[in-house]
């Protein structure tokens, strides 16, 4: 819908778009890519996992609208790099970590909000 990766974990979907500028949006949907407040999640972090560096972990918030969680970091050149992406959805933790090549996109987070498609 926004350009990222979607992915599913129990009964929701989550798609996170990411900017090699640091920008990062995690959106939540049903499973039927219904769309799902932020608040459908407790707290939600990206922790980036840079080759030979100490991680560095980008807090987010939900966004203006309520719509998703946003943070930003610093930028990501290595093609090595890895996200862990967690969240706590009904008093459980999850995460996951995937290359962060999977994840880049070349559009600006911040703006207007994507349309779905």
């Amino acid at each position: 819908r926004f350009g990222g990766l979607v992915l599913m974990e129990r009964d929701i979907h989550f798609e996170v778009v990411a900017r090699s500028s640091g920008q990062y949006r995690l959106y939540f949907s049903d499973d039927r890519r219904n769309p799902l407040p932020a608040s459908t999640v407790t707290k939600a972090e990206i922790t980036v996992m840079r080759p030979e560096q100490d991680p560095e972990t980008v807090p987010l918030k939900p966004d203006a609208t309520g719509a998703s969680w946003i943070g930003e970091g610093q930028r990501v050149d290595s093609g090595e790099t890895m996200v862990r992406i967690s969240y706590v959805y009904r008093e459980q933790p999850y995460w996951i970590d995937i290359a962060f090549g999977a994840l880049a996109t070349v559009a600006p987070v911040t703006g207007p909000e994507p349309r779905p498609s």
